[in-house]
């Protein structure tokens, strides 16, 4: 991880300092999040509760072999693409 050096108004970081404390994260968390939200990606924690929800939706989708699956939507394609 890489560690840089900012400039930041006295102010500005007595009210992350507060902010990061309510909220029981260091400064370094609490800017990590806002550089985040800020670039549109997702929360580490965001992302892990996606992917448990993929998990769940796919639990009763059995084994497959995903080639098949592919193969199969291919034909169907090209079956109603023959029929315009």
């Amino acid at each position: 991880m890489a560690k840089i050096l900012i400039s930041i108004s006295d102010e500005l970081l007595d009210r992350v300092d507060r902010e990061a404390g309510a909220q029981r994260r260091s400064r370094s968390q609490f800017f990590q999040e806002a550089a985040r939200r800020q670039l549109g990606w997702s929360s580490p924690n965001e992302l892990d509760a996606a992917l448990r929800r993929g998990r769940v939706a796919l639990a009763h989708a059995g084994a497959f072999k995903s080639a098949e699956v592919i193969r199969e939507d291919r034909v169907a394609r090209d079956a109603d693409d023959r029929r315009r």
